[in-house]
C-alpha cells in the first residue's frame, strides 16, 4: 500500500495568467469597491463643507482674540485627523473587500476602526521609507516602493507589527522582483496614458485604479501561496527594516529642512511688504 504526499501546487506568474485571475477578483469587487469609493467621496465633502461652515460660523460669532483663534485652530486640527482617521479607515474596508467582496460597509468600518493606529504607524514609516528613497535618489526609491508593496496587505491580515510587515513583503518579493517590477510598471503607465485622455480619463482612471489593486492583491496572495501557502512562518529581514527606517529619518530630516526654508522665505517676504 503506497502512500500520496499533496504537492503544492506553483500559481502562474505569467503576465497573462495574473491579469485573468485579476479580471476574475475585478468582476466581484469592482462595484462594492465604487460604491465605497462615492459613499467616501460623499462623506468627505460633506464634512469639509461642514469644518468650514462652522469655523467660519464660530468665527463671525465669537469675539476675535488670541484664545478664541488658538480654538478655532485646535479644532480645525481635530477635524482634519478625524477626516484623515476616516480615510485610513476606508483603505482598510478596501483590502477586506478585496478578500471578501460586500456592501455590508457598517461592520467593515467597526472591524478596521480597531486596527486605525497600527496600521497607520506601518504606512506612515514604510511611506517616508519610500519617500526617503526618492530624496537620495530615483533608483532606491523605486527599489524600495516595489520591496515594500505589500505592506498594506500584510499589515492589515497578519497584524503583527512593522518589522514582521517589512520583512514579509521583502521576503515575497525576493527572487521575483522584476515580476512584480513590470506589474508596477504596467499599472504606472497605464494611469498615465489614462490621465492624458480628455473629459472621459478620470472615469477610467477610478476603473483602472480599482483594477490595479486588485492587480497587486492578486500579485501578492500568488506570492504568498507559492512561497508558503500563507503560512506563519517569520522571514525576519534586519536589513530591509533598518534600510527602511532610516530612509523614512532622511525623508523627516528632509521635510524639516524644507518647512525651515520655507518659514525663512515666508518671513522675509511679510517683513519686506511692512
Amino acid at each position: 500500500m503506497t502512500s500520496h504526499t499533496p504537492t503544492h501546487t506553483h500559481l502562474s506568474l505569467e503576465f497573462g495568467a495574473v491579469l485573468k485571475r485579476t479580471v476574475t477578483r475585478f468582476e466581484k469587487i469592482f462595484l462594492p469597491m465604487l460604491a465605497l469609493f462615492a459613499v467616501t467621496l460623499l462623506a468627505l465633502g460633506a464634512s469639509v463643507l461642514a469644518i468650514i461652515a462652522i469655523t467660519w460660523g464660530l468665527y463671525t460669532i465669537l469675539p476675535t482674540g488670541p484664545v478664541i483663534m488658538a480654538t478655532l485652530v485646535t479644532f480645525v486640527a481635530i477635524a482634519v485627523l478625524f477626516v484623515l482617521y476616516a480615510i485610513l479607515s476606508v483603505t482598510i474596508m478596501n483590502v477586506r473587500i478585496l478578500e471578501k467582496p460586500t456592501f455590508d460597509f457598517l461592520p467593515l468600518f467597526k472591524r478596521s476602526y480597531k486596527q486605525i493606529f497600527p496600521v497607520f504607524t506601518i504606512l506612515l514609516v514604510t511611506g517616508l521609507g519610500e519617500l526617503g528613497g526618492y530624496v537620495l535618489g530615483i533608483l532606491p526609491g523605486i527599489w524600495l516602493a516595489i520591496v515594500l508593496s505589500f505592506v498594506t496587505f500584510i499589515a492589515v491580515f497578519e497584524d503583527k507589527g512593522l518589522n514582521h510587515t517589512i520583512s514579509k513583503s521583502a521576503h515575497l518579493v525576493k527572487d521575483d522582483f522584476w515580476n512584480v517590477f513590470a506589474f508596477a510598471l504596467f499599472s504606472v503607465l497605464g494611469a498615465l496614458v489614462l490621465s492624458i485622455i480628455p473629459f472621459v480619463g478620470s472615469i477610467f482612471q477610478v476603473v483602472f485604479g480599482i483594477f490595479t489593486y486588485a492587480l497587486t492583491y492578486e500579485l501578492y496572495k500568488t506570492l504568498e501561496h507559492n512561497k508558503g501557502a500563507g503560512s506563519d512562518t517569520t522571514h525576519y529581514n534586519k536589513n530591509i527594516v533598518l534600510v527602511t527606517k532610516l530612509f523614512a529619518v532622511c525623508a523627516l530630516l528632509a521635510l524639516i529642512i524644507l518647512s525651515l526654508v520655507f518659514a525663512a522665505f515666508l518671513a522675509g517676504a511679510i517683513t519686506e511688504t511692512i
